[in-house]
């Protein structure tokens, strides 16, 4: 914190992701705090990705306190900045959430669609870290809709991909956190 406050320009930046950290615990009071100091700072003034990721954050602070509407409204001013700026860095992660959005009000087709643009997209950009998740998501929806054949499939990708990027790892304890991380996110997925 004391970081950003010599560097004044990306303090919203590093509140954001401090605020993200704080969401990913489960606080969603030091989260919205967090948020409300980077918003009172302003964003119109600041580098594109830093407005992205203070959004990204307000928007799941919205869904985390069960503003659904809300945070799909934050998604699509999101995609709307996107768009305008011709930036596709952020584009996978920001369709997952509207996808998970989307779930949550019951809108599979509408999740589906979104998350198969947003496979296409990393597919695109070459984002593995973002398409095994991607899969794997995709992976439930074809197993809630009976698809088994299509899920089997989602998921073998997913955990080639996974297998793939683990071997790129030297570390030992981060190529087994990966390795957890991953197994997590696809079995609950």
């Amino acid at each position: 914190d004391e970081a950003s406050h010599r560097f004044v320009p990306f303090r919203p930046l590093a509140l954001a992701v401090h605020a993200g950290f704080h969401l990913d615990e489960g606080d969603l009071a030091e989260a919205g705090r967090l948020v409300a100091d980077a918003i009172s700072l302003g964003i119109t003034d600041t580098l594109l990705v830093m407005e992205i990721e203070l959004r990204l954050v307000t928007a799941r602070l919205a869904a985390a306190r069960g503003d659904t509407r809300t945070a799909l409204a934050q998604v699509g001013n999101i995609l709307a900045t996107l768009d305008q700026n011709g930036a596709r860095y952020f584009l996978p992660q920001v369709l997952r959430l509207q996808a998970h959005y989307l779930l949550a009000i019951d809108d599979r087709a509408a999740a589906r669609d979104t998350l198969r643009r947003a496979r296409s997209v990393a597919i695109d950009l070459g984002a593995r870290n973002e398409l095994w998740i991607l899969l794997a998501d995709l992976a439930k929806i074809e197993g809630v809709e009976g698809n088994q054949d299509e899920m089997d499939s989602l998921l073998q990708n997913a955990h080639q991909i996974v297998q793939e990027i683990a071997e790129q790892i030297d570390d030992p304890a981060l190529h087994m956190s990966f390795l957890a991380r991953a197994k997590a996110l696809i079995s609950s997925e």
